[in-house]
């Protein structure tokens, strides 16, 4: 829906109750006369026969760039066309809105709707998006082939290229009100997606470059009726999906030919299959009284995957024949049994059925973790929430708060690493909210949680013997979480405001199936940010912002161990200790304003700087741990307008931009494919932008 002609309603809305109490709070004998038809009053004139507008006019971008240009389709230097249209008519006499929003179209990342509504009866509206979206990396690269199925390595000599993606949405959807309570909405929409991305295949160190060619269509409907009482409302409808790639396979030519040809070769490649869904849903909430009420959702979803393989795979069986079944459950009951005390109650039941038929797919079983069987991926995840809040002297409210998740979960005995099949995690929380005066307010959260589960089972390997159990993984793992939340509130002055927050959280993990503490360990986790808005004068305002976040992970690796889970510990296979951190800043100033009637001008920076650090630690004596250098990425984008009105109806407006990007990331200078292909990134980006564009308005 168009967002200017909604964000007008609303504003029309609260301006006409605004009139009406504000006609309403004097005595007949003090009641001014208000003239609300807009003749008089520019505010509901703005709002009621608002202006339409188009805009024209060129760019230029200094040079080849691939990252302030990457999602804008501004990625090589030249001139561009600037065009936007914003036409919106209501006719008074039924309420009838027509618009047509534009933005961009001169540039591939336009956008353009058109929206058709009787207010309270009917509407329909079309809507078309279109978002490119240009690989950082520049490809040194002889293959042949780029954006086909058919790939041939090292096909032609070397030569610089870059790898481009595009999505092109189209969307249409309408709603038809009957009466006050009954309405019915459709959508449709398809979003195709072409270009190539980076792809690759090998073993080891035997790795050759390719690229996965990108043609695909998703497809989705949804129909909804909406039913509103006074003490029900209720939604039902069907939501389907549809994913279609219209390559199933990548052939590939050349390459080393133990990568190409005998029973492990890697040509053709399967390319995602197409596949399907389905959903019925049923929705709402009911008051019992008016402080007693209830919100609940019911839902079916079964999702398809048929697409015929692009090889024989398991004897009689062409496809995976791939279904899920999703049945989602949830409740909520919301009461105020007294004026201070509000308590909450939540249930929701996620039960996800994989179906898939469990087949050998490997005409030759290899491997000591492989099978050749597929597995399937069931899920059951039931979660609970208790929640009270209480109003307390002196201004302050205390909320407390108890959460339950429990997942259960289907898996093979045959893995690479520890497993268990379900796990509980709890959150107890408390909050403490104060207006501390008229000015400041302040909150402060604390919540603490507490993961675990059932016993881990050992895994085996083919053939029964006893495998790896080092590692639980992440999203298994044994976990107590701490969390801290601080937010402030103040506004000294009327025009003066500041928001303060800070995070803190430090998870402490008991990862280990051994004594030597491999996998992850502990985590932490900070931030802090600073929101300040002054008001000059009713022409000028300014906002500052600054921000500073801490990622850390500490995890023990062992290079080398027993197949019954023993880590050797020796200086051949040691053992150290990978302690992974993240450190990102940022900032941002923005000033806009108008110079007497006729002229505006408007500033706005940002800057960032994010920094990757990978610190060994040897824990095996007479062991020296591999140096990793630390990854640094800083960006700065600076904007300035400026607005110039000519008269009642026309204007020039002037936008220049200044993008500088800079990193040190080594993580492509020193690798070459096995083919010879080496991927560059650049880590000097400096581009400016400059556009000179005319509006006309008119009503």
């Amino acid at each position: 829906m168009n967002g200017k002609r909604n964000a007008l309603n609303i504003r029309f809305a609260l301006l006409s109750a605004g009139l009406f109490a504000a006609t309403n709070s004097v005595t007949a004998a003090e009641t001014p006369e208000v003239d609300v038809t807009g003749s008089e009053n520019p505010a509901v004139t703005a709002l009621t026969e608002p202006d339409s507008e188009i805009e024209i006019g060129l760019g230029y971008i200094s040079e080849d760039n691939f990252h302030y240009g990457q999602y804008r389709g501004l990625t090589e230097e030249g001139v561009y066309g600037l065009l936007n249209v914003d036409f919106v008519n209501r006719d008074d006499s039924n309420g009838t809105w027509l618009t047509l929003d534009g933005r961009n179209l001169g540039l591939d990342s336009r956008s353009l709707e058109f929206e058709h509504e009787r207010q309270g009866n009917w509407g329909y509206f079309l809507d078309y998006a279109q978002l490119p979206r240009a690989n950082p990396f520049t490809h040194n690269t002889g293959l042949e082939g780029i954006g086909s199925a058919d790939l041939t390595i090292s096909g032609v000599p070397l030569r610089d290229t870059q790898l481009e993606l595009e999505r092109k949405r189209l969307t249409l959807g309408g709603r038809k009100w009957f009466g006050e309570a009954f309405s019915v909405e459709l959508s449709a929409r398809d979003e195709a997606k072409e270009g190539a991305r980076m792809f690759g295949r090998g073993t080891g160190g035997a790795m050759e470059f390719l690229a996965d060619p990108i043609d695909q269509h998703i497809r989705q409907i949804e129909a909804r009726v909406n039913y509103s009482g006074q003490k029900l409302a209720l939604a039902g409808g069907y939501y389907g999906t549809d994913f279609d790639n219209n390559d199933t396979a990548l052939n590939i030519t050349g390459g080393a030919p133990e990568l190409a040809q005998g029973t492990g070769a890697f040509t053709p490649i399967a390319l995602p299959p197409d596949n399907q869904s389905q959903q019925l849903y049923l929705e709402g909430n009911y008051r019992f009284t008016p402080t007693f009420s209830s919100n609940f959702k019911a839902a079916y979803t079964e999702a398809t995957q048929d697409d015929t393989f692009i090889l024989p795979a398991a004897p009689g069986n062409t496809n995976l024949d791939g279904k899920i079944e999703t049945t989602l459950l949830q409740v909520g009951l919301t009461a105020r049994p007294l004026p201070k005390l509000t308590l909450l109650a939540n249930y929701r039941y996620d039960d996800r059925d994989d179906q898939t038929p469990v087949l050998d797919y490997f005409l030759v079983t290899t491997g000591s973790t492989t099978t050749g069987e597929n597995e399937p991926r069931s899920i059951k995840t039931e979660t609970g929430k208790l929640e009270a809040s209480y109003y307390l002297p002196a201004g302050f409210r205390i909320t407390a708060g108890f959460d339950d998740e429990r997942k259960t979960r289907n898996t093979s005995p045959v893995r690479v690493v520890s497993y268990r099949r379900e796990t509980d995690e709890q959150t107890y929380r408390v909050a403490l909210r104060r207006s501390i005066s008229e000015t400041v307010t302040g909150e402060l959260t604390y919540a603490h949680s507490d993961r675990g589960g059932s016993d881990f089972e050992t895994n085996t390997v083919v053939g029964g013997a006893l495998g790896s159990n080092l590692i639980a993984p992440i999203h298994l793992a044994d976990r107590t979480r701490d969390k801290t939340r601080l937010l402030i509130d103040w506004t000294p002055t009327e025009p003066l405001s500041f928001q303060f927050v800070a995070n803190f959280a430090d998870d402490d993990y008991d990862a280990a199936r051994t004594t030597t503490d491999i996998g992850v360990r502990t985590g932490e986790y900070e931030f802090y940010s600073v929101d300040a808005s002054y008001t000059f004068s009713d022409s000028w305002e300014a906002t500052l912002w600054l921000s500073t976040s801490s990622n850390e992970l500490d995890q023990g690796v062992c290079v080398g161990a027993s197949s019954a889970g023993v880590c050797f510990n020796t200086t051949s296979s040691p053992t150290w200790a990978a302690q992974l951190g993240n450190d990102e800043e940022s900032v941002g100033f923005s000033l806009h304003g108008k110079f007497g009637e006729k002229l505006s001008l408007g500033a706005d920076v940002q800057y960032s700087s994010m920094l990757d650090e990978f610190e060994q630690v040897a824990i095996t004596p007479n062991v020296v741990a591999p140096v990793i250098p630390d990854i640094e990425t800083r960006s700065t984008t600076a904007t300035l307008f400026g607005r110039y009105e000519l008269n009642e109806r026309s204007s020039v407006r002037v936008d220049v931009a200044y993008d500088l990007y800079r990193t040190d990331d080594w993580t492509w200078s020193t690798f070459t494919y096995r083919d010879g292909t080496h991927v560059f990134n650049d880590p000097h980006d400096d581009v400016y932008f400059v556009g000179v564009s005319y509006a006309y308005r008119w009503q």
